[in-house]
């Protein structure tokens, strides 16, 4: 599993029509909480389709950024573009590079990168200024594509859910 070596966080498709945000946050237990819970509205307002793929690999990258380095603070910069959501994840430490760890079946942790490998269309680590003593930034990229959408019953509004079905007799198969 290599970083995507075709995109860099300052290679954009097309040009930029979207929202930018940015947020700085304190490196603790909650760190990745906060990433979340700071990012969930706008990504579900721009692209409900992407948001649960995209706080999955926010929180991987941010806990990375929490347990791997000793920087204070965690800097989140996310663009949701009309195309794209591109999100990147800056630290102190340039030495700390990501690596996905040597996993055993039984282990419960280790799998952020694989995690990342598995639902970003495209992710990598670059330097700011091009040069290492300036610290990292870890980015990912997920692409909007139809398939993506969020799945709606048709005639259901999401916030008009239907009435509870009547209890089954055992045996009985449900109804749709």
């Amino acid at each position: 599993m290599q970083p995507s070596a075709a995109l860099t966080p300052s290679t954009n498709p097309a040009p930029f029509r979207g929202a930018r945000l940015v947020i700085e946050i304190p490196s603790d237990p909650a760190v990745a909480r906060k990433a979340r819970d700071w990012l969930a509205a706008p990504l579900r307002s721009e692209h409900p389709g992407l948001t649960d793929d995209v706080l999955l690999c926010l929180s991987e990258v941010v806990t990375n950024a929490h347990r791997h380095t000793s920087t204070p603070v965690i800097t989140i910069d996310a663009l949701l573009d009309e195309t794209y959501v591109d999100v990147r994840v800056h630290d102190d430490r340039a030495d700390a590079l990501p690596e996905p760890a040597g996993l055993q079946l039984a282990d419960e942790g280790g799998r952020g990168l694989l995690l990342l490998d598995a639902c970003a269309d495209a992710w990598g680590v670059a330097f700011p200024r091009g040069r290492r003593p300036y610290g990292k930034t870890v980015w990912f990229r997920l692409a909007v594509r139809p398939e993506r959408a969020p799945a709606l019953n048709p005639g259901r509004s999401p916030r008009e859910p239907g009435e509870p079905e009547e209890p089954r007799e055992p045996g009985e198969p449900a109804t749709r």
